[in-house]
Order: C-alpha cells, then structure tokens, then sequence
C-alpha cells in the first residue's frame, strides 16, 4: 500500500514538472508560431467579457461573438494541447 502511495504521488509530481516545462515551451513565439494569435484572440475575449458586464452588448451578439472566439481561441491553442 505504501509503494503505490508513493508511485501514485512520483506520477502527480512528473505530469507537474511535464506540464510546467511545456508551457513555457509553448509560450515561446519561435516555437509557438500561433502564439500572437492567440494573445489577439485573447484580448478580443476579454472585450466581450467586459462589454458583456457593462451591458453594450445583448446577449445574442454575445453569444455569437464568444462562439467565434472561442473557435479561434482553440484553433490557436492547438499546441499546448
């Protein structure tokens, strides 16, 4: 019981170190071409986020515009994936 307590906590600590070490990779525009892409995108998000929460956008223009988003949010992040 003990060595699979043990195996199961080395495991978390590896996908830990793994997931840590590819982000930053990813976050590197030589290596992550889509990476301003993405930062665009972003941004874009956020916008319709805070005109959402201001109330300058109702909620049908809201939801179409964060469906495009998040599509090319995903497309962008394909990557880190």
């Amino acid at each position: 019981m003990e060595t699979s307590f043990k195996r199961l906590i080395a495991y978390i600590v590896d996908i830990a170190i793994v997931t840590i070490f590819v982000t930053i990779l990813s976050n590197i525009n030589f290596i992550n071409p889509r990476m301003d892409d993405y930062n665009k995108n972003y941004t874009e998000y956020q916008n319709i986020i805070s005109y959402k929460k201001n109330d300058k956008i109702n909620n049908e223009d809201y939801e179409e515009k964060m469906i495009d988003i998040n599509f090319l949010l995903g497309k962008s992040n394909v990557i880190n994936g």
